[in-house]
């Protein structure tokens, strides 16, 4: 029923034996004959493609798509490089500092590793040998792309395998002083609860600021804004203000939730503190408004602070 579009399929049988013969375009053959036919017309399609694939790759991608890989690629590393500038100035109260390291992906085999370390350069710069390589490479990931059997169109297939997003990994490293005076690397799991959480929110505010930097155009920008739910778990009132005249000095608002603690500091000229109150077994909460102005508190309803409605965050 499959070959009835193409095809005119005829069943007999004789002697108790079944036999099938298949009519096409050219002629009629028993099935097996039909079937070897039909796969090898179809590796010569196949071969056909792969050759035209080439031919298209050889006009165009060591061309336009080769220089805007190159292109994205070095956006990427200043995008990495202004990260590290952030975190370079943000320590813990221990020392604590991070560096993120942009590095080939672990997934790659060393041949795909190296031949895409060629992306980096461009096109002037690449010899006859290196441009080779890099479309051998790119072809065999299109290849394997396809052969996920994803069922997209040529151009989604072509803009996942060149995704260059997954041929590199960011790789946390964390710094501080040893017993003994000099710099030492630690790992992830030598480090205290606080310290952990410390460090995954300086990188995500050192990304957040990169990002926002690679958007600003003119003297105005864009908005800086971070936004956190349920964010400072076990961090005390100091490191929450040191966290906070971070954002300070990338120039970031933020709307974020907290359980408990204000973390206020003189280098934060103004933010305003919600304070949700609910009694056990009560209906509805209640929300209180504190502002802190940089040197001290401003409570709702008082002198010179101000008095318009209260929404709480959270």
């Amino acid at each position: 029923s499959a070959l009835a579009g193409t095809h005119d399929v005829q069943a007999d049988r004789h002697r108790d034996i079944l036999t099938v013969t298949v009519s096409e375009e050219g002629g009629t053959a028993p099935v097996a004959a039909t079937a070897r036919a039909t796969a090898a017309r179809l590796a010569q399609a196949e071969e056909n493609l792969t050759a035209r694939e080439e031919s298209v790759f050889e006009e165009y991608l060591l061309g336009d798509i080769a220089e805007e890989l190159h292109r994205q690629i070095g956006a990427a590393e200043a995008l990495t490089r202004r990260m590290n500038t952030v975190l370079e100035a943000a320590h813990s109260s221990q020392g604590v500092r991070v560096e993120l390291s942009w590095e080939p992906s672990p997934q790659l085999d060393p041949a795909e590793r190296a031949a895409f370390a060629l992306a980096k350069k461009p096109l002037a710069q690449r010899g006859a040998e290196e441009n080779d390589r890099l479309r051998r490479a790119l072809m065999d990931r299109i290849r394997a792309t396809r052969a996920q059997g994803s069922g997209t169109g040529y151009a989604e297939l072509l803009s996942g395998a060149l995704d260059y997003r997954r041929w590199y990994a960011y790789r946390v490293r964390i710094h501080d002083t040893g017993p003994d005076g000099q710099p030492r690397d630690r790992r992830i799991r030598q480090l205290s609860s606080g310290e952990t959480r410390l460090v995954s929110y300086v990188t995500l505010f050192a990304a957040s600021a990169a990002f926002y930097d690679a958007l600003q155009s003119d003297a105005e920008g864009p908005l800086r804004m971070v936004l956190l739910d349920e964010a400072f778990e076990r961090l005390d009132d100091p490191t929450i203000a040191r966290l906070l005249e971070l954002l300070v000095d990338l120039d970031m608002d933020w709307a974020i939730t907290w359980p408990s603690g204000y973390g206020v500091s003189p280098k934060i000229d103004r933010m305003h503190i919600y304070d949700i109150l609910k009694r056990t077994g009560a209906w509805g909460v209640a929300c209180a408004r504190t502002t802190w102005n940089g040197a001290g508190f401003e409570r709702a309803g008082q002198a010179g602070a101000g008095t318009g409605p209260a929404y709480p965050l959270g």
